[in-house]
């Protein structure tokens, strides 16, 4: 009887020690906690603006007659009069600014071009397209304008590239309009690579009935229209010579898109 009291009370102690180990082992993983919440980390985007405005949605020659270089140079020294003057201009304004270190690529090309004398016969006129780039801004490191005139008696291509450059990045930004600048774009028709007449009747200059002109080498290697074909391009807007302007820009390294 004595042992079966001893024996209990010996499970008892050994029940409560384990209670008791459990007990501080628990407490013993609860004992220490920290926890902290830092300011937040924030990303900051850089700036970025580019935009641009021209004179006019396109190049278009409206009741124009062919000049020379010549001729061009002296009418376009003077204050542009489109009544007056046989070429057509448009000016676009291009400003920019941004933040990325590599700065932004530019370029303006000629879009929708039409430069097609109408009838059985279509043949694509020589127009002479001259362009002026400035930049009229204060210069900072990277940047840059350049112009491309075709002046050579052939009509330019879809998507010839007017004009490119670069806007370089700077660490501060101000209004979004640091870098500016200019392109203007004259457009006139060759007149030394143009013949129209009714009277010369060939293939390859190789006339067959001069017909009142005087030979072959009246017309040379200029591009001939009879005066139907001529008129033509002045009967309606749809006819006119024409091409639109288009401004792109891209972050350096990217790749365009057209607008």
């Amino acid at each position: 009887m004595d042992n079966s009291k001893q024996s209990k009370q010996i499970l008892l102690s050994v029940i409560g020690v384990a209670i008791l180990v459990v007990a501080v082992v628990g407490v013993s993983f609860a004992f220490f906690n920290y926890t902290r919440t830092g300011a937040a980390n924030t990303v900051s985007t850089g700036k970025i603006k580019f935009t641009s405005t021209q004179s006019g949605d396109g190049v278009s020659l409206t009741n124009k007659f062919p000049i020379t270089a010549a001729t061009y140079s002296t009418q376009s020294s003077g204050t542009y009069d489109s009544t007056t003057m046989d070429f057509a201009r448009i000016v676009v304004t291009i400003n920019g600014e941004t933040t990325y270190a590599q700065g932004l690529d530019f370029k303006v090309t000629a879009k929708d071009v039409n430069f097609d004398a109408g009838g059985n016969n279509a043949v694509t006129l020589p127009v002479n397209v001259v362009v002026t780039a400035t930049q009229t801004s204060t210069p900072v490191s990277g940047d840059s304008i350049t112009g491309y005139s075709r002046t050579n008696g052939v009509a330019i291509p879809e998507g010839y590239v007017l004009a490119d450059g670069h806007i370089g990045g700077t660490s501060t930004y101000t209004d979004g309009t640091r870098f500016a600048a200019t392109v203007t774009i004259d457009a006139y028709l060759d007149g030394s690579k143009i013949a129209i007449t009714d009277t010369y009747a060939g293939s390859g200059n190789a006339a067959t009935d001069y017909n009142g002109t005087s030979d072959s080498n009246w017309v040379g290697d200029r591009t001939v229209l009879t005066t139907d074909q001529w008129n033509a391009l002045s009967s309606s807007a749809a006819n006119n010579l024409s091409f639109k302007v288009s401004v792109e820009s891209r972050e350096t390294g990217g790749t365009y898109v057209s607008s």
